[in-house]
């Protein structure tokens, strides 16, 4: 999910070398069409279980507001298994 703090994400993201956007699920569709902006290659996503649906998918990054993240996790688990992956929660308050 993608607010005008979070596209700072994707500016860093497009720093990084070998790594690209695949996806991006933002539910507000002003917002979408910013994340196209910084993102042009990632497809948008109408949820987090299309999101999800992608199979060279090996990063996930929650930008949304705090109090969503334990259901997005709680649905993310649900649907793709986290075990054997190399998992990291990293609070940002700002």
């Amino acid at each position: 999910m993608i607010s005008p703090n979070c596209q700072e994400h994707l500016r860093n993201i497009a720093l990084l070398p070998d790594t690209q956007v695949t996806a991006i699920f933002e539910p507000d569709p002003e917002m979408a069409k910013v994340a196209a902006e910084f993102a042009p290659k990632a497809q948008l996503c109408d949820g987090i279980d299309a999101l999800l649906a992608f199979e060279d998918l090996n990063c996930l990054v929650i930008v949304s507001p705090i109090f969503c993240h334990m259901d997005q996790l709680e649905q993310i688990a649900k649907t793709r298994a986290l075990t054997g992956q190399a998992v990291t929660f990293e609070a940002v308050t700002s």
